[in-house]
């Protein structure tokens, strides 16, 4: 399984890369108060997987969802309904998806109920909230910066550092996934996807992008 699930993810998404800058965060906060070993400690016991597993299977079923509209956009790169069934990326989804909230739960019930809402978020958004302008994009975005936001949990403390990165990982995330709509455009259109890109255009969507970056510069520098 765990190779078929590696394939099946074939290259990084804002999520995963969400997870690195967790564990970084974790070994930096941890050590300013003194409880380094103690984070540390509970991520290794459970193989610092629990994350990847939701996003892997939020990437998942989000290729399930889109089998037809990736046949358009680019059909050398479709794996669901090409080299593997569509139950078997649908089995992968579920026991990834109940993996990762049964080492939440275990680690803290909190992290288990936000693994909880942000698997049924991402399914959610695959099968119809990705279909409507603007909301999907914000959902991923939202969902990337509630995963650095746990590291708050995994410390008991708010630190203003985490909610800066936080800040940062959902503008990045929102930044990628109106580029994906932009490269995706014409799948979109022809599927009934209502993304910036078949809504404003290739213009607006790019017009979009440059006032979140400026507005996500703007906040950083105001710190």
């Amino acid at each position: 399984m765990s190779v078929d699930v590696l394939v099946l993810v074939p290259k990084i998404e804002p999520q995963t890369r969400t997870w690195v800058l967790v564990v970084c965060l974790e070994g930096h906060l941890g050590s300013w108060h003194g409880s380094r070993e103690k984070v540390l400690e509970k991520e290794q016991s459970q193989g610092q997987g629990h994350i990847v597993k939701i996003a892997a299977a939020g990437y998942i079923i989000n290729d399930y969802y889109d089998q037809k509209i990736d046949m358009v956009n680019r059909p050398e790169k479709v794996v669901v309904g090409t080299m593997f069934r569509r139950r078997l990326a649908m089995l992968a989804h579920i026991v990834l998806t109940l993996g990762a909230i049964s080492i939440g739960f275990y680690l803290n019930p909190k992290v288990g109920v936000v693994h909880i809402f942000s698997s049924f978020f991402l399914w959610y958004y695959s099968n119809q909230l990705r279909r409507i302008t603007l909301i999907g994009n914000l959902v991923i975005a939202f969902l990337s910066g509630l995963t650095l936001l746990m590291v708050c949990v995994y410390l008991g403390r708010n630190e203003i550092l985490v909610y800066i990165y936080a800040s940062f990982a959902m503008a990045i995330a929102l930044i990628r996934e109106v580029l994906k709509d932009i490269e995706d455009v014409k799948g979109d259109s022809a599927f009934g996807c209502e993304s910036i890109p078949v809504i404003f255009g290739i213009r607006g969507a790019k017009l979009f992008i440059y006032l979140v970056i400026g507005g996500s510069g703007a906040f950083l520098l105001s710190f």
